[in-house]
């Protein structure tokens, strides 16, 4: 039998969920009086710009996401930007869901999925510590619900051993390619005898160039251009974005 939603300040350190003999699911919570979250926003969306005085710690991250495909598991990495808030745990209600390493609590009055590990223990043991993450990609309307019930304490940056600031504005650029494509395109209906520049990653070239003229769209691939030859398709992932956007102004 599942139980009822609980303040998190009111659970026991093993919080049963489901007592159900051979469907045991539990939370065991470690102890203080606050949760750290740590809300993560996909790089340029205005979720990432927020701000709020309650807001103990902004920073950037690369997100490693796991993709489950027919043929096996796919890694991809993207650009973020993580907010920290200190949310008192009488401000946090655990919901009766059977999440499996991820836990749904409520926090003044929005839904929040919680990441945790978890293990076979009795049933099933998610484990929840005092310092812990979300799923990415809440809206700035949960941000402002969240920092809203939150109190501002100071906790120095998080440590990421894989993360360099070369790599992330590369993949923070990667976010905007569709943008800086459709500007690129009405600037080529504009001014169709001075095209925009496409800047290739190194490694990648056209004719041995690796700055060409940018000619359009077409489908997944964008055209390009190599004066005075025919056009020819590239890949949107061998483009230098970052650079592509400072070339044309963007």
């Amino acid at each position: 039998m599942l139980s009822a939603p609980k303040l998190l300040s009111e659970c026991s350190p093993i919080h049963v969920i489901d007592d159900t003999p051979g469907e045991q699911y539990q939370i065991q919570i470690e102890s203080g009086d606050y949760l750290l979250l740590e809300v993560g926003t996909l790089a340029n969306t205005p979720a990432s710009k927020f701000t709020h005085p309650n807001l103990s710690l902004t920073q950037k991250r690369i997100y490693e996401f796991k993709h489950y495909m027919r043929y096996g598991k796919k890694w991809t990495s993207k650009a973020g930007i993580s907010h920290f808030f200190v949310v008192p745990r009488n401000q946090i209600t655990v919901l009766p869901y059977k999440g499996y390493s991820y836990i749904h609590v409520m926090i003044n009055g929005v839904q929040i999925t919680l990441s945790v590990s978890g293990s076979t223990q009795n049933g099933w043991t998610d484990l929840l510590h005092t310092t812990v993450h979300t799923s990415v990609g809440y809206s700035l309307s949960i941000l402002k619900k969240i920092a809203q019930v939150s109190v501002k304490m100071e906790i120095p940056p998080k440590p990421d051993t894989y993360f360099t600031e070369q790599r992330w504005n590369e993949l923070a650029s990667q976010i905007n390619a569709g943008a800086i494509i459709k500007r690129m395109s009405a600037m080529l209906r504009q001014n169709p005898d001075n095209p925009p520049v496409v800047h290739f990653k190194n490694g990648c070239s056209f004719d041995g160039e690796t700055v060409v003229k940018y000619d359009g769209t077409s489908r997944q691939a964008i055209l390009v251009r190599v004066y005075p030859y025919s056009c020819c398709k590239a890949k949107r992932s061998q483009v230098n974005w970052l650079a592509t956007a400072k070339a044309n102004n963007l």
